[in-house]
């Protein structure tokens, strides 16, 4: 888009700020904010005084989306998670209540390797993915997504919930953002 587009105002947050929100509103033991190195971050003032969180700059994230991954995966390795969620800060129709049913179905069947949000059938994210998971993610390289796990060996070893199209809506450009700040009129 030419500028940050977490920095976006939509409604008294930005466009960051709201998903980020929404995950400190979830049921995550703590979210790991991933960010470009030079990224000003303002999107994140509104959080923090608040706990539960905490951000890692990524340097090489240019490389791709799989460095990123490997960077917030090194933090959880180091907590010792069970699992992990890939959430994207430019999604503002993504809610605690969606990331918690990711959670609850997790919690109440240990032996899937995933538990995705998908849409008529197609994955996106917020994804959880369990630690059985976590070697797979190390491996990822450039600008290959976690998605492309689910849909080789472990493609039938998780669980799927589906969500409205309205849930992942992201900012790619102007134009999409025009569209968030419509869709969110009405429900803010």
């Amino acid at each position: 888009m030419g500028k940050s587009k977490l920095d976006l105002p939509v409604g008294n947050l930005s466009l960051g700020s709201k998903a980020l929100q929404e995950a400190l509103r979830s049921d995550f033991d703590f979210t790991i904010v991933i960010s470009r190195e030079g990224d000003l971050l303002k999107w994140l003032f509104p959080f923090a005084t608040k706990g539960g969180w905490g951000y890692l700059k990524c340097k090489d994230e240019n490389i791709g989306q799989s460095i990123s991954i490997k960077a917030g995966l090194k933090v959880a390795m180091n907590c010792r998670a069970d699992a992990v969620v890939i959430l994207l800060a430019d999604q503002p129709f993504v809610t605690s209540d969606g990331i918690n049913r990711l959670i609850t179905e997790f919690k109440g069947n240990s032996e899937v390797a995933f538990v995705a949000s998908t849409n008529i059938g197609v994955i996106k994210p917020p994804i959880l993915f369990a630690k059985s998971l976590f070697f797979e993610l190390q491996s990822l390289e450039g600008d290959k997504g976690a998605r492309s796990l689910l849909r080789g060996k472990w493609k039938k070893q998780g669980k799927k919930l589906e969500y409205e199209h309205k849930y992942f809506i992201d900012v790619d450009t102007c134009e999409d953002y025009s569209i968030i700040l419509k869709g969110l009129e009405g429900s803010m």
